[in-house]
């Protein structure tokens, strides 16, 4: 938001934008959100509207760094699970996938 509209919006704005908005895949519609914060050279409050796209940019690494992550949960052998989870018993073990 700081380089893109020049606008400081605060953790409350930027979670209210994410659960309102975001998302990792594209749909028909884009959704714009009106977004509040302050003027980056002046200190005063500001609003601009994003859209759903901006968003998706802007969390795309993050979302990638999920989907490797899984990844490499998903190809983790069960035995080397067990261990990881510091225990042999079984229950723990089903979670993992051979």
């Amino acid at each position: 938001m700081k380089k893109e509209n020049q606008i400081n919006i605060g953790d409350k704005m930027a979670e209210d934008i994410k659960v309102a908005i975001a998302s990792a895949y594209e749909d028909d519609e884009e959704g714009v959100y009106e977004v509040r914060g302050r003027d980056v050279a002046t200190g005063l409050p500001k609003t601009a509207q994003i859209k759903e796209s901006e968003i998706r940019a802007a969390i795309s690494e993050n979302v990638d760094e999920m989907i490797e992550a899984i990844k490499l949960t998903l190809k983790t052998p069960s035995g080397t699970c067990g261990r990881r989870y510091g225990t042999r018993n079984s229950a723990y073990r089903r979670r993992c996938v051979d």
